[in-house]
């Protein structure tokens, strides 16, 4: 008795097709480490989640990071504490309510998922 093949393995069985008949490439001659350490030095002293290239979510100001081949490290740190930023409270807009802020969100997160971009589609796909 033989199965029958869904769709999806058909799809997934010429996608292996393509993959074997592909132009070898530089880059298969390469050991390219399936795992990085990175190790990043912070300071919650300084809590700003933010640091250097790119690198930020720390619950503090990342001072060094290490990736194994290139050390980013923190010299110098200027606070410019006579210097104050000035907040102006906004002159437009409307009050809401807890209870409308939420439903709103709700509402443009469905429209969001309609219009293709929410998480895990990327925006390809089926719709």
């Amino acid at each position: 008795m033989e199965e029958k093949k869904k769709d999806g393995d058909k799809k997934r069985e010429t996608v292996r097709k393509k993959k074997a008949k592909r132009k070898p490439s530089f880059l298969d001659e390469i050991d390219l480490p399936k795992e990085i350490t990175i190790t990043a030095w912070y300071t919650p002293e300084i809590p700003v989640s933010q640091g250097p290239e790119g690198y930020w979510g720390l619950p503090g100001l990342i001072l060094e990071i290490n990736d194994g081949k290139t050390v980013t490290l923190c010299s110098k740190i200027v606070l410019n504490a006579k210097e104050k930023a000035e907040i102006k409270a906004p002159k437009n807009g409307k009050v809401v309510s807890q209870k409308e802020y939420d439903e709103t969100v709700i509402s443009k997160m469905e429209e969001m998922r309609e219009m293709g971009g929410g998480r895990g589609r990327g925006g390809f796909g089926p719709r």
